[in-house]
């Protein structure tokens, strides 16, 4: 597991209101995932950002029962990019 950054418990109230903690986790099972899908050097190039993405979101979308879709544009070597994370609340 990796806490890869918090939330603003305020700002995610849109999604769920049974959210008990700021911090944001990572299993080694989600780095798999996204190492397989995207490829390790995808993960280790934005793999940085996630604690911004988390914490200056540009939207926020509720997409399952207490999941939220994170979005924001980031800017890295002269390109801007459009990165979004998937965040599911255990306390369903």
């Amino acid at each position: 597991m990796h806490i890869i950054g918090s939330i603003d418990l305020e700002m995610f109230k849109c999604i769920s209101n049974g959210i008990i903690t700021d911090e944001v986790i990572l299993t080694d099972e989600r780095v798999e995932h996204i190492i397989n899908r995207r490829g390790q050097d995808f993960y280790d190039r934005y793999g940085k950002y996630f604690a911004d993405i988390l914490k200056n979101p540009d939207y926020i979308f509720r997409d399952k029962p207490n999941t939220a879709l994170v979005c924001k544009k980031i800017q890295a070597r002269g390109k801007i990019y459009k990165c979004s994370l998937t965040l599911s609340s255990i306390n369903r």
